[in-house]
């Protein structure tokens, strides 16, 4: 059933109506890691005229904010790059 809904063009033009998909620019994600738990972080993409099929996505995190503690965390964990510093 799946399979043929997702061939029908009509299917795929009412779906796009009622479902309308956009590219965010700016946004949160909500995110669950292993060590450090559950936090949130702010995201900008930043896109270039000169190259429109790449995106650069930026993520922030408010420094008094538990997303602070917890992005800490995970660079501690980290044992892949010596190289990551992390302003304390």
């Amino acid at each position: 059933m799946i399979t043929d809904l997702s061939s029908n063009p009509e299917f795929h033009r009412l779906w796009q109506k009622v479902h309308p998909v956009s590219d965010k620019d700016v946004g949160a994600y909500r995110l669950h890691h292993p060590t450090a738990g559950e936090f949130t972080h702010a995201f900008q993409a930043l896109r270039l005229p000169e190259s429109p099929d790449q995106t650069l996505i930026a993520c922030t995190v408010d420094p008094e904010s538990p997303a602070r503690a917890a992005v800490a965390a995970i660079a501690r964990a980290m044992t892949c790059s010596t190289d990551f510093v992390l302003d304390s």
